[in-house]
């Protein structure tokens, strides 16, 4: 989970976060296997959507990248 996290702390407690909510929702009690893959598909498209605005910022032409 570190090196997904870009070896950025506030990324890696988003990814634990996204993985917890997911377990939470299904009412389980543990984080497993499932709730991590999910969790990170969740932090990949988040992730992807920050990159998204902050090309945006600095490049506006790039709006839909």
């Amino acid at each position: 989970m570190i090196e997904r996290s870009l070896m950025r702390p506030r990324n890696l407690i988003d990814l634990v976060h996204l993985c917890r909510s997911h377990a939470v929702n299904l009412g389980k009690e543990r984080i497993d296997a499932e709730d991590i893959r999910r969790g990170e598909d969740a932090y990949s498209t988040e992730l992807v959507s920050n990159i998204s605005f902050e090309i945006r910022d600095v490049y506006p032409e790039a709006q839909d990248v």
